[in-house]
Formats: C-alpha cells, sequence, structure tokens
C-alpha cells in the first residue's frame, strides 16, 4: 500500500461549517485517492492504486486479492475456517470436514455421507405395532417403515401384544406387563353375591374375562348378607331399607294411614293424611275429628251448652251434659206434663223444669194446688176431695143439738155427717142455751161461745174477735162483752183475723195475702226472692237493677248475670263474635270461643306463609303469624309455595317435589340414546340430577352405538369408538397402507400436462377395510413450505382389503380446447384412453401440491406429524446422486410390484422412473396408446 503525505502548510479543505471561528489556528488535512474509487487510506482502502479494491467492493473468491478489504481469508469464503480445496461446500458455513452431521438430508461433515449417525436407534418391528425386539439395527434421523425406537416388544409377532397395548380377554400378554387377561379392558366387572340374590356388594369389585360362581355384574346390593335386601325387593315395615334405594319404610304395602291432629286431641283432621309404616309427630290414628284446630271438639269430647257440636256428631248443644229438662206447661200453672220432656240448653217458652202435673189442661190441678171438694184430684196426689181438701169444711159434735157444734170433736169432710154441724162455737155442748147464737150477758158465762164471758152482753162493752191471737180484732167481728173476752181485742183493725200472721204492721209473705194489711199483696216479702231487671228482653238481669219479689215478672228475671242489659244481643247465653264486645259476658272480649274466630299460623321466617304445627285461634292476627298453612319450612323465608325451586335438595316452592324440572341452576343433561354415558345436543333437557336417558355432557360422536363415546378404547370395527376422529387407529399399523404411485404433473389432455394438478394412489395391503377419516396427509420439500391436509370424515374413504385409493388435486386445469373443470374429481386423462382409469374410490383435496425434481409425501393416522403414527413415507429427488430420479412430469412414478411391504417402499431402487424422453415398455400398450398411469389397479414390476 501506497502512503500518500499531505501538506501541512495551512491548506483548508473542507471547512464547511458555518460556526467555525476563522480565526482558530487548528489545521485540517485530507489525503489522496490515487485510484478515484471514492476511498482513501484514511477511509478504508487497502490498496489505493487499484480501482477494484476498496471496502464494500464485490469480493471475488479464490484470486489471492482482498477486494472488499475486509482482512478475511480469500480462499475461505463461508468464513469456516477451512479453505476452498478442503471445504465440500465453501458457500454454507455449516458444510465443512468440521462440522458436525445433522439431520437434514445434507452432507455436514463432508465425508459423502448423509444424516449418518442419527438421532434414533431402530429395531426390528416386524408387527408394526411401534415396538421393537432384538438387536439395535442402527441409527437413523428417521426410522426406517418396519422398525421402532425401542426394544420392549413382548412378542413382536403379534401387533395386539405391545407395552401400550390394551389388556383383551384373548388368552395374551397384551400389555406385557407379565400378567395374561388382567385388567382387560374388554372384560367384565364382578361383584360378589355373598346371599345369591342377584345383586352384588359394590366393594367387592373385580375386573375379570368371566364371571364365577357366587359372582354378579350388578353391583347395587345395599346389604349382601340378607337376600331379602336388594333393588328388587319390597319394601316393608321393618325400619330397613329393603329395596336399596336410600329410604326407610318408603311406599310400603303394609304401611297405615295416620292424620294429622293439630290440636292434640288424640282425633285427627281425615282432609290431611300420611302413609306410613307408623304415627308420625303430629299424626294419629283416628280421622274423625270434626274441628281439628279446638281441641274442645272431636268424637270423644262431651256435648255442653256452648252453641257447638263438641261430640262431632252433626248436632250443635243436643244432649249437652250441663243442659236443662223441660217440660210442656199448657195450662200455664207451673208444672209440665211429664209425657212432654225435652231437653234443651235454654229456657223455651211454654216449658218448665218440672213435670210432675196430673192434668196439664187444667190450671187449678198441679202438685202445689189445693185439694178441693171438687170431684177432681186438685193436687195430684191420686185421691179425690179427701179430708184434706182445703175447702173441705170442718164438722162438729152437736150434742146439745143447737146447731152449733163442739170444737173439740170434729171431723173434716166435703159433706156434713150426720149429728154434726158445721159451726164449732158451741163452748158448751151440753148446753142448750150456750152457743154463739146465745145472748150474752154479764154472768160470768160464755153464753154466746165466743170464748169471752159476758162479752157481747147487753150491757157490756163492744170487743172485736181476734181469731187468729195476732192482737188484732175483725172489725166485722165485735162483741159486746162485760170482760175483755178471751180471742177478743179491743182493735178491730185485723184485715185477715184467720191468719196470726196477717195484720198491720206483719211481715209479708208470698202467699197472694195482704199481711201488713196496706191493701197491697206480698209486697216487700220476708220470704221472696230478689228479681232483677230484665230491661232488653234476653232472659238475664242487671245486677245493679234488683228488688225483692216473690217470683219473676214480664220485664225482671232471677238471673243476674247479663252484662249489658241495654243491648239484647249481649248476655251469657249469647254467641261470642269478632266485634269488640263481651258478647257472652264471660269477661273475654273476642275470645278463641268466638264463632267467627279465626286460625292463624306463625310466619318465623316472614316470608307470608304459615307453619300448620304452630296454630293459634284469634279474632285478628297476632303479631307474626299469617293465615294459611302452606310453609313447608318456617325456619327458612325462601322455602314457600310459589318460591323459585333451585337445584339444592330443598323443596324450595312446598309442591311436595324436590328440585324438580326447571329448578334454577338446573344441569343442561343431553339425550343419550345408547346408554354409553354420552350425550348429544339434538335433544336436552334441564335438571338438578341426571334423568334417565340422559348424560351430562354432549360429545357422543355416535349416539346410536354405545361402543362409540370419548373414553371408550378403540376397536377393530371400522367405528371411531373413542370420538377422537380417527377409525381403528389402534389396530392400524405401520406399513397396512402405503402409497404404490405418484404423479405430480398430470396429463389433462393427450400432450398437455398441468403444474396445479396432483395425485397418487394408496394400497391396503391388508385384509381388512381400513377407514382413513381423519388420516393426516403431509408433503415438504426442501425449498417450499410444508403443506398438509386432513382427510374429511364427511366424505367416508375407505380403502377395501387389497384396494386401492386415489388422492387428487384438479383444480385450475387449463387447455385451449377442454374445459376440464366439468370432469369429476381425479377423472384424467390417462392416456389415448380415457377410461382406463380403474379405480375404486377417490378423494379431492386442493390445498396440496406435489414438486417434481424434490419432494417428501408421507402419510399418518391417530394425527398429525407430531402427535400420530407414520404409516409410510415416500421421498424423491432430481440429483445425480439419486440418478435423476424422478425425471419427468405427466409421468407417474410407480412401486414395484414386489416391494408392496412397509420396510423396501421408500428405497429408491422399488421405485420405476422414466428417464429422460424415453418410456419404459410397461407404460407401452400400442404405437398409438400410452399410459401415463394404472392408478386402481396392480402396478408392473420393475425391470
Amino acid at each position: 500500500m501506497r502512503l500518500i503525505p499531505f501538506l501541512l502548510t495551512g491548506l483548508v479543505i473542507g471547512c464547511n461549517g458555518p460556526d467555525k471561528d476563522t480565526s482558530d489556528t487548528d489545521t485540517y488535512v485530507t489525503s489522496s485517492d490515487a485510484d478515484a474509487d471514492g476511498y482513501t487510506a484514511e477511509t478504508g482502502d487497502c490498496d489505493d492504486d487499484d480501482a477494484s479494491v476498496y471496502p464494500g467492493a464485490d469480493e471475488v473468491w479464490y484470486d489471492g486479492v482482498d477486494q472488499d478489504c475486509d482482512g478475511a481469508n480469500d480462499y475461505d469464503q463461508d468464513g469456516d475456517s477451512v479453505e476452498q480445496g478442503d471445504d465440500c461446500d465453501d458457500t454454507d458455513s455449516a458444510i465443512s470436514p468440521i462440522a458436525t452431521d445433522v439431520c437434514d438430508g445434507i452432507d455436514n461433515d463432508c465425508d459423502d455421507e448423509i444424516d449418518e449417525g442419527g438421532e434414533f436407534v431402530a429395531y426390528l418391528d416386524a408387527d408394526a405395532d411401534g415396538f421393537g425386539t432384538g438387536a439395535s439395527l442402527g441409527q437413523y434421523c428417521e426410522l426406517p417403515v418396519g422398525t421402532a425406537s425401542n426394544a420392549e416388544d413382548c412378542d413382536d409377532t403379534t401387533p395386539e401384544v405391545s407395552p401400550l397395548a390394551e389388556e383383551l380377554c384373548d388368552g395374551l400378554d397384551n400389555d406385557c406387563d407379565g400378567e395374561i387377561d388382567v385388567g382387560a379392558s374388554d372384560g367384565v366387572t364382578v361383584y360378589t353375591d355373598a346371599d345369591a340374590d342377584g345383586f352384588g356388594d359394590a366393594a367387592t369389585g373385580a375386573l375379570v374375562c368371566a364371571l364365577t360362581p357366587g359372582t354378579v355384574e350388578d353391583a347395587t346390593d345395599c346389604d349382601d348378607a340378607d337376600s331379602l335386601t336388594n333393588p328388587a325387593a319390597i319394601e316393608v315395615c321393618d325400619l330397613e331399607d329393603n329395596n336399596c334405594d336410600g329410604a326407610i319404610d318408603e311406599g310400603s304395602p303394609d304401611e297405615r294411614t295416620y292424620y294429622v291432629d293439630v290440636d292434640a286431641d288424640g282425633y285427627g283432621d281425615p282432609a290431611v293424611t300420611l302413609a306410613s309404616c307408623g304415627a308420625p309427630a303430629g299424626y294419629v290414628e283416628e280421622g274423625t275429628d270434626c274441628d281439628d284446630a279446638d281441641a274442645t271438639r272431636s268424637p270423644g269430647a262431651t256435648e255442653i251448652c256452648d252453641g257447638l257440636d263438641n261430640d262431632c256428631d252433626t248436632e250443635v248443644d243436643v244432649d249437652a251434659v250441663d243442659g236443662l229438662t223441660l217440660y210442656v206447661d199448657a195450662d200455664g200453672d207451673g208444672y209440665g206434663d211429664a209425657a212432654t220432656l225435652v231437653s234443651t240448653c235454654e229456657g223455651v217458652s211454654g216449658y218448665v223444669e218440672d213435670g210432675t202435673d196430673c192434668d196439664d189442661a187444667s190450671a187449678d190441678t198441679n202438685p202445689a194446688a189445693a185439694e178441693l171438694c171438687d170431684g177432681v184430684d186438685n193436687n195430684c196426689d191420686t185421691v179425690t176431695d179427701e179430708a184434706t181438701a182445703t175447702d173441705a169444711p170442718l164438722w162438729y159434735v152437736d150434742a146439745d143439738l143447737d146447731g152449733y157444734g163442739d170444737p173439740s170433736a170434729s171431723t173434716g169432710s166435703c159433706d156434713q155427717p150426720a149429728g154434726f154441724v158445721a159451726s164449732d162455737t158451741d163452748c158448751d155442748d151440753a148446753d142448750l142455751a150456750v152457743n154463739p147464737a146465745a145472748a150474752e150477758i154479764c154472768d160470768g158465762v160464755d153464753q154466746d161461745c165466743d170464748g169471752t164471758v159476758d162479752d157481747s152482753a147487753g150491757d157490756a162493752s163492744t170487743w172485736y174477735a181476734d181469731g187468729d191471737g195476732d192482737g188484732y180484732g175483725d172489725a166485722s167481728m165485735g162483741a159486746p162483752a162485760c170482760d175483755v173476752p178471751a180471742g177478743y181485742v179491743a182493735d178491730d183493725t185485723d184485715c185477715d183475723d184467720t191468719s196470726s200472721l196477717t195484720y198491720p204492721g206483719a211481715a209479708e209473705i208470698c202467699d197472694g195475702e195482704d199481711q201488713d194489711c196496706n191493701s197491697l199483696v206480698d209486697d216487700a216479702p220476708t220470704d221472696g226472692v230478689t228479681i232483677y231487671a230484665d230491661t232488653d228482653g234476653d232472659g238475664y238481669g242487671d245486677l245493679a237493677m234488683s228488688e225483692i219479689a216473690c217470683g219473676e215478672d214480664a220485664d225482671s228475671v232471677f238471673d243476674a248475670t247479663d252484662c249489658d242489659d241495654g243491648d239484647g244481643a249481649v248476655s251469657p247465653g249469647a254467641t261470642e263474635v269478632c266485634d269488640a264486645v263481651d258478647n257472652d259476658c264471660d269477661g273475654t272480649v273476642d275470645g278463641a270461643d268466638a264463632a267467627d274466630v279465626g286460625m292463624f299460623y306463625a310466619d318465623a321466617d316472614s316470608d307470608g306463609f304459615g307453619d300448620a304445627s304452630a296454630a293459634s285461634i284469634a279474632c285478628d292476627a297476632p303479631s307474626g303469624t299469617v293465615t294459611n298453612a302452606t310453609d313447608c319450612d318456617d325456619s327458612a323465608a325462601a322455602v314457600y309455595p310459589g318460591a323459585v325451586e333451585v337445584c339444592d335438595s330443598v323443596d324450595n316452592d312446598c309442591d311436595g317435589a324436590t328440585d324438580e324440572s326447571g329448578a334454577t341452576g338446573a344441569t343442561t343433561w343431553y339425550v343419550d340414546n345408547d346408554g354409553d354415558g354420552y350425550g348429544v345436543s339434538d335433544a336436552t333437557t334441564d335438571s338438578c340430577n341426571a334423568p334417565s336417558g340422559y348424560a351430562a355432557t354432549a360429545d357422543d360422536c355416535d349416539d346410536a352405538e354405545p361402543t362409540a363415546y370419548p373414553t371408550a378404547s378403540e376397536l377393530d370395527d371400522s367405528l371411531d369408538n373413542d370420538c377422537d376422529a380417527f377409525v381403528d387407529e389402534d389396530f392400524v399399523s405401520a406399513g397396512d397402507v402405503i402409497i404404490t404411485e405418484i404423479d405430480r404433473q398430470p396429463r389433462v389432455g393427450s400432450t398437455s400436462t398441468n403444474s396445479n394438478a396432483a395425485w397418487f394412489e394408496l394400497y391396503n395391503t391388508t385384509g381388512f377395510d381400513i377407514d382413513l377419516s381423519n388420516w393426516y396427509i403431509r408433503r415438504a420439500s426442501t425449498s417450499l413450505a410444508a403443506d398438509a391436509f386432513y382427510i374429511d370424515p364427511a366424505d367416508s374413504v375407505v380403502i377395501g382389503a387389497d384396494d386401492y385409493v386415489v388422492i387428487c388435486k384438479t383444480d385450475n386445469f387449463t387447455s385451449a380446447s377442454t374445459s376440464y373443470s366439468t370432469l369429476a374429481p381425479c377423472d384424467y386423462y390417462w392416456g389415448n384412453e380415457t377410461a382406463s382409469a380403474s379405480y375404486s374410490s377417490t378423494y379431492e383435496d386442493n390445498t396440496f401440491n406435489l414438486q417434481r425434481d424434490e419432494d417428501t409425501l408421507s402419510l399418518y393416522f391417530g394425527g398429525d406429524a407430531s402427535t400420530g403414527t407414520l404409516a409410510d413415507s415416500v421421498h424423491w429427488t432430481y440429483s445425480a446422486a439419486d440418478g435423476y430420479w424422478p425425471r419427468e412430469a405427466s409421468r407417474s412414478m410407480q412401486l414395484d410390484l414386489d416391494s408392496y411391504d412397509a420396510i423396501d417402499n421408500d428405497a429408491k431402487e422399488s421405485w420405476c422412473a422414466v428417464t429422460n424422453n424415453v418410456y419404459f415398455q410397461w407404460y407401452y400398450v400400442s404405437s398409438s396408446v400410452r399410459e401415463y398411469g394404472t392408478p386402481g389397479r396392480d402396478n408392473h414390476t420393475c425391470p
């Protein structure tokens, strides 16, 4: 490199700063650019004599010149420290003799071997179940077909046997755990049936391949020691859960009917019953109560006078123990006819309590009547006109026949006896001159027999007879006498001298007489009774308004119990009603005995609905009560008739059902037609608990097939048993389906090809049909991004045993003379004979294409390239190392008929490739007919 000196003599170049102080004495210099390439030594030019050399120039490798002045080794283009002569690819630093070979299809370490020593150790997998046996076959980047990455198979001849296989009841150790048929997935779970009733004990379950004596598949026995206890048994009243439904004695045929007894009087309400094995609290066996809110009313109660049917015989106050027996008093004499008795709680007009009248047509005939001399038994003693008749006169002996009898010798008789007279006033029946009619004279003799000597004597004073000895004389019976005659007095004011109790000032008594001679009869009698004013005429008197009298009258009564004598509707005999008045005078206003009293029930939870077991009787609702008794739980405010039913195992709306359909919070259940525990969304129901025939999930993929559901084991039955969108994937092995023919750009006319079309052929090597639903097809080249697709289950692509399926892309066909968009899928031009194609099934997908010169076509089942199993894969590349295979488009690559196996069908040597513009003989049909593919037919054997 040449150095160019700079002038330091005050030359300033490139001074373009406007703010630079011109008085500054600093010196600015520049260097020359001898080769005029825009760079100087100071700006990085490493050769200023060569205009092709400067920073950023295009490097020409391997010429010994550093054109871009970066100082790099001109014989090591990729900078991997290996020069061109030793590097097999000096454009890629990842490829050199010192690089490590990796699995990328490239000879990274320049040893002429590609991808040797891969990450996978391969073992022979003869049964293609993913598990191998024996010694290692070497290491590979991709496992060869027919190999596995492990040697864990315990039987490599049977694909049903491997460490991941399900144990089956087939006499094999399917899962290689050393045990045969133990825990087989197709086995049955059996349970011990100790009591031989056909139902087993759930705690004794065991998975076996067949039932053994003493075992059953049912595990619903709740007592395996009692053959009479099982789900099929009949519930009886024995305090046992006979039918294993979790309830005791429910619905037993021998249960009895009980009746609610709200008033606890031993008699129940016939309208409220409960069937039970034993009497529940608050219920009784007898259901004949006529008022279950009143303990005083029942068939066993005593009828009393209270206006109620106490003994529930439908009659009110009839035969009440506190009632009255009355008799008809037709003649109003106070005595009734014994033959006309009635029983009543209240007095009845025309009836009396005494029934001893012997003639109720005559008021003068009764036990209290005086016997009279009238030919009638007036006092009802069965004797007529007896000597005791009150009007039977006394007859006296008249020995001196003066017409006056001896008062000391008398006899009573209604008729006069012989020798007797009516007068008893003879004071000397032996002296005819002495008699009451005799004239008295003052001689010391009682001539006139008035009991007084010398009274009424002509010369005597006038004296008045005091016949009753009460000291008062009879003014009408005055008699003169010399001296006061015996039985006479000077007073003549006695108004009844026949009664010693009658005289002025005497005590009045109840006898219909005027004892005190004041012209008033029975006024203020000393033997009278107190009567009380009955102003309102209700038969009950006012205690504050009384008088002494001999008996009741129209305005008074003996009773003094009226609490309001101004209101005829208020009395002890009245009916209590709810009107703020003590109607029946019992001291209680509107008491529980009111006729229109209401029944109220405690509402402890304040939800507006009452507790039937907490009743009270009142005219007005007590605090905290309501008029209904329909609450089924008075401790929970959210529980009452009409409440919102929720899923909480509580009868929220008191309708007798718990958590019924439509309850809030109910789970949506899905119809499960096949009973496999998984439903579908076609038919749903909302319920708190699982209804019969429904499941909690809607992810069943086939609700008509009980062996198909998400957790089922896949079976070899052409169904997607485990609902993973793959059919029989557990029974399909790698190599069962292989790729046998590929065409990257098929002909769409006799000469034209189409770069947007492709097809390949699959062959089923097994003896059973294989459903290709959701099989994964992937193609990936090194030059283009990979693309892939799943075979749609809706197209039902099934490849039969020993048969073919063609999969193609057919869109965007173009031709000047033919509209190939009207062709059916995969309907290519197979040469001059369009009918030469004979495949039995096709599948079209237009999301992929196959590259002509290099690509990889892979087939997976049970998932994608990461999760599924590789069934087959074909890789081709157009390179000298591979013999330029394949060569041309529009001609198919065919797998040699002898290589239809899972080991050799990916080897280049097993495929027949077309060389440069030459058709192989097996494509030649005639001079005018050539085949460009043989879809659906067995391939030829490669020469």
